[in-house]
Parts: structure tokens; C-alpha cells; sequence
């Protein structure tokens, strides 16, 4: 059986992961992470009420979306190109108090997730026999 692919983007999460002031984020989006690439992801959050929130990844084109009266918002990002240099995503606010949610080091990619089973298991030192002959 072939490995499949994890997608855990747009998962609204109870959990808050990245918090500056009043802007909240669900804790699957974070630095470090791999952004997935030529697909549109649904990313969420709070804020303040009815204010005016920007997402920009990298050079792309920013996003601008307003909270709800809960301070509840969601922008759909458009697909990425695969990319294997990092770059950050910055969430702000129109809140001149609000500190920028800035999440550092993202790659936009896939993530596969591969199993096998223990007996087709492979050593270094078999692989080096058998490429020998």
C-alpha cells in the first residue's frame, strides 16, 4: 500500500497556537511548518470585532478580510507554488495596538507519510552488499 498524504490545514482547533494581542490562530498554522502547495487553504481565527485583518505570505499578494461582531474571520488563501526557500506569513490587524502574528520559516510543499512493513525492512550494511554485485 502507497503512503498517503497528511493535510491538516484549515482544521479548526480548539487549542490556540500563535497569539500577539487580540489575534488568535488555530495551533495547526505555526513556524516551521509546510504550507500545502498548489491547493487553497482556509486559514482562520479571532481578533477584535469588525476589525480589518491582513494575511501576506511571502510576495504573494496580501489578503485582507474583517472579523465578524464575535471577532471570528477566516480568509481563503489562494495555491502556492512549491517552494524550497523558507519565508514568513504575518497576520495583522487594523488595531494600531494589535501586535503581528508572524510565522517564520514556512516551506510550501507536500508531506507524505510512508509505512512499511518490519520484515521488508532494508539494513545499510544488506544495501551495501547488494549493491556491490
Amino acid at each position: 500500500m502507497l503512503g498517503g498524504v497528511l493535510y491538516l490545514a484549515g482544521v479548526h482547533c480548539a487549542r490556540v497556537s500563535q497569539t500577539a494581542g487580540d489575534i488568535q490562530i488555530p495551533a495547526v498554522f505555526g513556524s516551521s511548518m509546510v504550507w500545502p502547495a498548489e491547493q487553497v487553504v482556509p486559514m482562520s481565527g479571532s481578533a477584535s470585532a469588525f476589525a480589518e485583518i491582513s494575511v501576506l505570505i511571502g510576495g504573494q499578494p496580501t489578503l485582507r478580510v474583517s472579523s465578524d461582531a464575535d471577532g471570528k474571520w477566516q480568509a481563503e488563501v489562494p495555491p502556492l507554488p512549491v517552494s524550497l526557500t523558507p519565508t514568513n506569513v504575518t497576520i495583522s490587524s487594523s488595531k494600531q495596538d494589535v501586535a503581528d502574528v508572524i510565522l517564520e520559516d514556512v516551506l510550501v510543499g507536500s508531506i507524505y507519510i510512508c509505512s512499511g512493513e518490519n520484515y521488508l525492512a532494508l539494513t545499510f550494511d544488506v544495501g551495501l552488499i547488494v549493491a556491490s554485485h
